[in-house]
C-alpha cells in the first residue's frame, strides 16, 4: 500500500525530478505548471521564476494540452525532448519535459544505427555544428561550406530538403 508522495507534500517536485533522473538517466527534466511556468528543473537547485509558455517548441503542447516530442534548442544546447501533460483525474497539474542532449555521443549512436554520417547544425553565418559523427576537421569543413549563399545554406534557411 504505497502513498503517492505528492499527495502528502513530503517530497518536493525537484526531489521527484532528481529521483526520476537517476532512474531513467535523462539529461534534463523540467516540471511546468498548467500555464507553462517553471516549478522545478534538474539543472537548477532553486526553480527560477521563468515561463516557457511562449517557447516555440513547448507552446503548442501547453496551448493544446497535448504531448509533443522533437528537437528543442535551449541557448547553445540542442536536446531531443518530449513534453507531456500531467493530469490527476480531470485536473491538469502541469507539464513534464524530459530531454537528452544531442551531443557527440548521441550523434555517433545515430550515425552507427543509420550507417551514415550525421551532423546537427544551428543555422547562422557560419553554421555551427552542434554535434556530429564527423571528425573535428570534417565538421569544420562542413560548417565552412554552409554559407547563406550556398545551395545547402539556402536549403537549411528555408527548411527544404
Amino acid at each position: 500500500n504505497m502513498v503517492d508522495p505528492t499527495a502528502t507534500g513530503s517530497v518536493s517536485l525537484a526531489d521527484l525530478l532528481v529521483e526520476r533522473q537517476e532512474q531513467y538517466g535523462f539529461a534534463l527534466g523540467i516540471f511546468l505548471d498548467d500555464q507553462g511556468n517553471v516549478l522545478a528543473r534538474t539543472d537548477e537547485q532553486e526553480a527560477v521564476a521563468e515561463s516557457l509558455r511562449d517557447d516555440a517548441f513547448l507552446q503548442p503542447s501547453i496551448a493544446d494540452v497535448t504531448s509533443i516530442s522533437g528537437f528543442w534548442r535551449q541557448g547553445e544546447m540542442l536536446y531531443q525532448a518530449a513534453i507531456t501533460p500531467v493530469q490527476r483525474d480531470e485536473d491538469l497539474l502541469g507539464f513534464l519535459l524530459l530531454a537528452n542532449a544531442v551531443d557527440q555521443e548521441f550523434a555517433l549512436k545515430v550515425g552507427q544505427v543509420s550507417g551514415a554520417h550525421i551532423a546537427y547544425l544551428f543555422p547562422g553565418a557560419p553554421a555551427k555544428v552542434v554535434s556530429s559523427s564527423l571528425t573535428p576537421e570534417q565538421a569544420q569543413e562542413l560548417a565552412a561550406a554552409i554559407t547563406p549563399e550556398s545551395e545547402a545554406g539556402k536549403a537549411i534557411e528555408t527548411a527544404q530538403p
